[in-house]
């Protein structure tokens, strides 16, 4: 059973999702959904039906594109966010989120936005192994600095809230934040053999980041509840990987918890800024 308050937050993402789709067309820019999103496009014609996110994936030259043209080409309550434009933002990916709503991520970060859509950039990478495995262990350790960089102390207890305020006094969220953009940038997406999403390398399995550039070749339209919008042209292989029997849902027990501690469609979070 999906709670009202999830069914606007899906409405508010979607709306999200439909502008983001209208400006890509019009502009020539490429996106796919992915991850989740895309696999609610296949098993749902939409959204899972307890999932309260949207993922996007884009090529290098087109994410490029869009970040830097949001405030033209979508309507004014729409705004974006990366590392290069808000130090204090925790993640090396951008969001694109509605001014109107207020957001509050469940993990230990006290960055507050709209409600969100990630956008992931798909970079090049190479085919060599072990140079491959030393750029992704560089990335980690980046990541790593990054908590350590725009975690919330005061998420922490005991020691580790002392030891996250001490660390924090010799750290540079923003110098972290261009090494990783940098890093990523490293292997061009249009002449590299492979197409990596750095995000993902947290995951065991060099298949879940690392992909051959069939999966991304060019998007193909989908339904996604009452849209048209772009999609994967080979999600099968992708979902598998990722899923498994991707066609079957979960037990409740094993759906993930809400990605938020605090959401609001109805109220701005600019208005909490403010007082």
């Amino acid at each position: 059973m999906v709670s009202d308050e999830l069914k606007e937050m899906q409405g508010c993402i979607l709306g999200i999702l439909k502008e983001i789709d209208k400006a890509c067309r019009e502009h020539g820019v490429r996106y796919f959904l992915s991850d989740g999103t895309m696999l609610g496009a296949v098993r749902h014609k939409g959204f899972i039906p307890w999932d309260d996110d949207a993922d996007i994936s884009m090529p290098r030259p087109d994410y490029d594109k869009l970040i830097a043209n949001v405030r033209n080409w979508l309507p004014e309550h729409f705004d974006v966010v990366t590392g290069l434009i808000d130090p204090k933002y925790p993640y090396p990916f951008a969001r694109i989120y509605d001014k109107r709503t207020t957001y509050l991520p469940r993990r230990g970060f006290n960055f507050y936005s709209g409600v969100p859509v990630d956008i992931f950039p798909l970079d090049g990478m190479i085919e060599d192994c072990p140079e491959r495995d030393k750029h992704i262990r560089k990335y980690k350790k980046l990541i790593k600095k990054l908590y350590i960089a725009t975690v919330d102390p005061k998420a922490k207890s005991g020691f580790s809230r002392l030891y996250y305020t001490i660390m924090q006094s010799f750290t540079d969220a923003a110098k972290i934040h261009k090494e990783l953009d940098a890093l990523q940038r490293k292997y061009d997406y249009d002449s590299s053999p492979l197409i990596c999403n750095h995000w993902c390398s947290h995951r065991k399995v060099v298949a879940k980041y690392i992909y051959p550039k069939k999966f991304f070749s060019a998007p193909v339209d989908v339904q996604f509840e009452d849209a048209v919008l772009m999609g994967m042209p080979e999600p099968d292989e992708y979902l598998t990987i990722w899923y498994g029997d991707y066609m079957t849902p979960p037990p409740p027990k094993d759906r993930p918890l809400p990605n938020y501690r605090i959401m609001d469609v109805h109220k701005s979070f600019l208005d909490r800024n403010n007082k």
